[in-house]
Formats: C-alpha cells, structure tokens, sequence
C-alpha cells in the first residue's frame, strides 16, 4: 500500500496525516506500507500568504501519468520526479492519493471510472460519498492501478476544503479506514487514533459533464456549494469564458465548482446520483 501527499504542494492535509504515522510508527501488520510525499519540490514554495504559488512548478503532477507523457524528451520537475517514481509505483496494489479542494466540500472518494474501483470505494463505507469520473493523466489510473480489471485499486480522496483543520483530519480518517479495511493494520490500531468511523451507505455521483475555463474571465455565475443539487434543467452556471454554463437535466448536482478558476482549469463537474 501507498498512501500519497503533495501531490499538489499546497494541499497539505495528507502531509498531516503522513507525518502523524510517521511519528506514531505506524507499521503494518503484513504487506509493506509508503509513505510518500510526492511533489515534494513544489511545496517548498509554500507561502501561506500565497499559497497556491505551491500547486506546481512546471506541470500539474496529477495530469502527466501518462505513457505519452513520461517517454516523451521533455525534461520538467514535476515530470522528472514522475519518472523517478514510475518504477514504485508499478510494485503498488493498494494507492490512496490524499487531496483537498478549493471551496468548502464535503469528503468524498474519486475512484474513476471502472465499476470494480466503484464498487471497492463503495465497500469502505468511509468517505460515503463517491464520484465516479474519468481524466487522463491522474497517479490514481496509472496503468493496472486504473484498469477496467485486475486487482490492483488506485483512489483520490478529497478530504475537504484547503488548510481547515479538519481536512487534515479527515486525510488522516481515510487513511486509517482503507489501512484497516484490506488489513494492513488492525482495527485496534485505528482505533488508538481516536478513528473510529461508522460505516455508512454510499452515495454515488456520476460526472457527466466536465467545464473548463477557456480563456481569462470565465466565473461562474454565486459561489455554489460543492454537491449543490439544482433542481431544473437549463439553470443558468456561469460562463466558461466563451459560452454559457446551464445544467444539461433536472437534478443536476455541481462538484468541486470554482468560482473563478485559471485558464484551462476545470472549473465545474455535473453528475446524476446514481444510487448506491
């Protein structure tokens, strides 16, 4: 098992719950466990009166595991240290990609797409909330990690809004819950951190429909809440810098919506619940 921070330098709550295992000499009780802190370099930027200077340094790390990407000649560091890491990452069956967002949001796990990932972060009970999406490039998909079969699982938790204090909490909950569900450590263990967490029956989103910024000047219209339900089709989002944002159905529900995001960034997801 992996458990993964910094994959964006400045989502720090996994490097919380990272540290904690690190001083509490957390071990596992069968199978090897890492700890890895993965764009370590673009944290080094961290400034907490400018702290998103640390997202990354010259390529998103959650966006270049790519085959395409890693073989190509282009040097950078955030693909430099893909490649360092390329060979660990291949010998990992179980990876949790610990992140955070930018508005306030509930925790929720990001499996992918395949149903067996689905199905896998259903079965946690912790975060209850999954969203099955896809996207090129993520650590999570990497070859038989993001696979439509097999047995190897890569995940990403969102763990909550950026530096609130119970975002590193949660990172560390998520982490603790998968450890003790594949048994890597015993409930026991979880339990001395005060972790215990009630299992819940899931809620599934489904992305439909994926937004990006354009070009400079794309908003959206309020501050949505994040796993805001809009009730009518055709309610009127924002915009993406060129055309009008609208929910596609009745009981659209936005995820991870950024009110005023950077160019070419995804600024809004819409999924349909899809049950449990």
């Amino acid at each position: 098992m992996a458990l993964v921070a910094l994959t964006h330098g400045e989502e720090i709550c996994g490097s919380y719950a990272l540290d904690l295992l690190l001083r509490e000499r957390v071990r596992p009780r069968r199978g090897r466990l890492s700890l890895l802190f993965n764009n370590w370099r673009a944290h080094q930027r961290w400034d907490p009166f400018a702290p998103n200077r640390a997202f990354y340094i010259d390529h998103d790390m959650n966006r270049i595991w790519q085959q395409a990407h890693l073989d190509a000649a282009e040097a950078g560091v955030e693909l430099d240290r893909a490649r360092e890491l390329r060979p660990f990452i291949e010998t990992v069956d179980v990876l949790l990609d610990l992140h955070s967002t930018q508005q306030p949001s509930p925790p929720m796990t990001l499996p992918g797409w395949p149903p067996r990932k689905v199905a896998f972060a259903c079965a946690l009970g912790w975060p209850p909330l999954v969203i099955r999406d896809d996207g090129a490039g993520r650590l999570r998909d990497w070859r038989g990690l993001g696979a439509e079969d097999g047995t190897r699982v890569g995940l990403v938790v969102e763990c909550g809004q950026h530096w609130v204090a119970e975002t590193g909490a949660n990172a560390l909950r998520a982490a603790l819950h998968l450890m003790a569900h594949v048994g890597t450590i015993d409930a026991g263990t979880a339990h001395a951190f005060g972790m215990s967490v009630p299992v819940a029956p899931p809620r599934v989103l489904t992305v439909t429909h994926t937004f990006r910024a354009r070009c400079a000047g794309a908003e959206l219209e309020s501050v949505w809440p994040d796993i805001v339900e809009i009730a009518e089709a055709g309610t009127y989002l924002g915009h993406d810098g060129v055309g009008e944002i609208r929910t596609p159905y009745p009981a659209a529900v936005l995820v991870m919506p950024v009110t005023r995001p950077r160019p070419g960034a995804v600024m809004l997801r819409i999924a349909r619940d899809t049950g449990s």
